[in-house]
Order: C-alpha cells, then structure tokens, then sequence
C-alpha cells in the first residue's frame, strides 16, 4: 500500500512538472514568423521549397520565382538554419506535399561554426507538429542539446519574462489563431505569407561594418556535410531536383574578405560537383548584373532589401530556366 501511495504521489509530482511546463511555454514562447512558416509548410499548396540562412529568407522572392518558373513556392529560411534543419524542413514539406525542387541556399558560415543554443536552435522543431519526422528531428538535434533546451523551451526566452502579459495578450487574439503575418511588420521588413522577408531602406549608420562569419576549410564543421549528404540523397531518392545558391555580398564586403570568399568558392564548386548537385555561386554579383553596391543591402553582411531581392530571383529564376532545372 505504501508502495503504491509513493508511486500515486511521483506520478502527481510529475503531471505537476509537466503542467507548470507547459504553462511556462504558454506564458514566456512569443509568436514569431516561424510559426506561420511551420503552418504554410502544412497547409500551403507548394511545389518548391526555399531553405537556408537569413540571406535566403531575404534574398529569395517566392513571388518572383513564380513569374520566372512557373512553380509555387514557399520560403522557410531562416537566421540560425544549419543544414540539419534544412534537411529536415526538407522531409517535412515532402511529407505534405509532392515537390518538384528545394533551393538550398548556402551560407558558407554556417558550414565552419556550431549551432548556438539560443532561441533560434529549436525554434522549427516547437513548431512542427508531431510526425515521424520530428521524432527523428529530436533524436537527430535536440537529443544533442543541452537537457533545459530540450525539455524546458522557455528556458531560452527567460530574460524576456516582462514581456508575458503582451504574450499571453498576443496568444488570445484572433491573429494568433489566424496565423496573422501582421505583428512582423515595421519600419525596417515586411513579413508576407508566402515566408518572404522584405527588407525595406531605411537611414543606418553604414560606418560600423557587420563581419560575417568567414570561411576556412580548416574549420569544417562535419555535421554540415553529413546532413547535406543526407538532403541530397533524400532528395535523389524523392526525384526531387536540388539546387544550391550562394547569394550576393555588396562588393566592398567581398573585397575586404576576398581570399574567403574566393575559398569558399573554390571548395563549394568542387564539393557540390562531385556530389552531383547544381551550384550557383552569385557571391560577385556584379558579374551577372545582380545587386552589388552597398545601398543595395541592409547591411555589409548581404541582407539584400527587396528591390534587390526581387532583381536576384529575376535573374537566378532566368538563369534555371536556361539550364532546363
């Protein structure tokens, strides 16, 4: 009986974790855009699929695409995506919808560093509803994560705990039930439901240069090529076409870090040729008559704003359709 009444009592402690975990997540989790992307990738009507970094979620224009090709596309870039969760917002979409072609844009920064477990790191995966895909993304990633990263989501957003009433305010409104894009809309970007950020000019400081991450074949992270691996060989598998993009830099930018940008040129080509893969390197996007000057960007790392975005798709749309992708 004593037994039976200490087990009763662990299994209510328990429930009582999990219940004040939950509510934590309710109460401290904001509405963020990804939210509408995890939802457009299961709802959407979509046949081409835009993943990669921040540079493809304000690079790479949906809409355009679809005047070039013809195909209907969603983008579900995003700052933080490391080619794990490429490949497995990859299988997700394939999940729910026949693809014809994903256009992996390639950030050569995010191929020599590790994911940082902020907000960012988990963010696709709370979104993503329950499949056989997410239970693998678990194992695959979050079992990798710090324990309070996996099992307590609100621990990355504690700092943010002034911020719970317009949360929870926020989460009882109609444009939260809705998938309303209205809250990411400001002076600087739009957010439009096809997952496209827009970035709009605006007066900045351009004397404080933001670095990007730069690029060395020494510092290869492995994950990024066993999870590329693993996307093309799904893909392959799927008969879906993969692309792979490297956006524009603004010029002063790739001649400040030239000889990084030139090696990660030089290893991409190589790499993705003898993967089999179709690989644009726009990094010099002078050269095809892309966006270059630095007006043209938000920033000297390359967030093109949407003129510029608008202008690129154009012509890497074109340039697919040429080459018969």
């Amino acid at each position: 009986m004593r037994s039976f009444k200490r087990i009763a009592w662990c299994g209510l402690f328990l429930m009582l974790c999990v219940a004040v975990n939950g509510f934590l997540n309710v109460c401290m989790i904001p509405y963020t855009y990804t939210r509408v992307d995890a939802h457009n990738l299961r709802t959407a009507r979509y046949e081409e699929v835009f993943v990669g970094s921040s540079h493809g979620k304000c690079g790479l224009d949906p809409a355009v695409m679809q005047e070039v090709t013809g195909k209907i596309s969603i983008n579900v870039c995003q700052g933080g995506e490391y080619p794990v969760d490429a490949y497995f917002l990859v299988k997700e979409a394939a999940r729910n919808r026949k693809l014809s072609r994903v256009i992996l844009e390639v950030d050569p920064g995010y191929w020599v560093t590790e994911p940082n477990q902020t907000a960012d790191y988990a963010v696709f995966y709370q979104e993503m509803e329950f499949s056989p895909v997410k239970a693998e993304y678990f194992l695959e990633k979050m079992m990798q994560a710090d324990f309070r990263t996996t099992l307590f989501p609100w621990y990355l957003y504690r700092k943010e705990i002034r911020q719970v009433p317009q949360i929870l305010e926020q989460k009882r409104g109609n444009v939260y039930k809705n998938y309303g894009v209205e809250p990411f809309s400001s002076p600087v970007q739009d957010y439009r439901q096809d997952g496209m950020i827009v970035r709009k000019p605006v007066e900045s400081d351009r004397t404080q240069e933001d670095q990007p991450v730069l690029f060395s074949k020494d510092e290869l992270n492995p994950d990024a090529g066993k999870y590329f691996k693993k996307l093309a060989e799904f893909c392959e598998k799927e008969g879906i076409r993969l692309i792979a993009v490297t956006t524009p830099v603004p010029r002063v930018t790739y001649e400040k870090y030239q000889d990084a940008y030139d090696s990660a040129a030089a290893y991409f080509d190589s790499y993705m040729e003898k993967a089999g893969v179709p690989y644009y390197d726009f990094t010099r996007g002078w050269e095809y008559g892309m966006p270059s000057q630095l007006e043209e960007f938000a920033d000297y790392e390359g967030h093109l704003y949407g003129d510029g975005a608008a202008e690129f798709t154009r012509s890497f749309g074109e340039i697919l359709e040429e080459a018969g992708y």
